[in-house]
């Protein structure tokens, strides 16, 4: 168990620490233990969302010697202030949330971002054949064949987006794109990366009440700049 921060007491980063860029970092779930399990970090937390934003820099444990904030749309905004000058770039559930554009802008700003000769993507998203996509394509079949709806909710959740099979839009109207090793890797090479590793991770959720287990399918890798 690694303790809560305690800026009061906790010495400054170091001269060698390594600069992270976190993009769509919410409330500080991914960027806070990062920065308990690794004191020589220092994460800037990207997000649209103002109030997520707040939320970190009301936390006890918000240091501003190693926690900056930035409010952005990485889909259309500069996401930072400074160019190559960050070692990691995190995109941890966050791409397959843009439309195609926005995702092209965010690959690119993630390259300017990212220090020359060594400057890492650390990516992991939604893959393709996840059950999730697949319950969506069959929702969307279902509507296409003319089948109703029980509710208002079901009505608007897991919308095809277009025509691949892999870009829906859920009930809360936020996105959902569902990606292929290959045509991820693609994306971020056109982009300028190398990819250094890339893979799909399986893993299997038993809901033992219901008696039933959901099939999911996540894509990670490591793309250099």
């Amino acid at each position: 168990h690694i303790p809560p921060l305690e800026p009061d007491k906790a010495p400054p980063p170091g001269e060698n620490s390594k600069r992270v860029l976190e993009l769509g970092s919410g409330v500080g779930n991914a960027a806070f233990p990062l920065v308990r399990a690794n004191p020589n970090l220092v994460v800037t937390c990207v997000d649209c969302s103002r109030s997520a934003l707040d939320v970190i820099e009301s936390s006890p444990e918000y240091d501003p010697r190693r926690m900056q904030t930035l409010h952005r749309d990485a889909s259309c905004d500069p996401i930072c202030d400074e160019p190559a000058t960050y070692d990691y770039v995190s995109m941890v559930y966050f791409l397959s949330a843009l439309d195609e554009d926005g995702r092209k802008h965010a690959i690119a700003e993630a390259y300017r971002a990212l220090k020359p000769d060594g400057g890492t993507v650390l990516f992991r998203d939604y893959a393709e054949g996840d059950m999730v996509q697949l319950r969506m394509a069959a929702k969307n079949e279902r509507r296409a064949g003319g089948a109703t709806v029980d509710n208002k909710a079901d009505s608007t959740a897991g919308l095809a987006v277009d025509a691949s099979g892999k870009f829906f839009r859920r009930g809360d109207n936020t996105l959902s794109y569902f990606f292929g090793c290959d045509e991820l890797a693609a994306a971020m090479e056109a982009g300028g990366f190398r990819t250094a590793h890339l893979e799909v991770h399986e893993r299997e959720n038993v809901n033992r009440k219901h008696g039933t287990v959901m099939k999911r399918k996540f894509v990670q890798g490591r793309f250099v700049k």
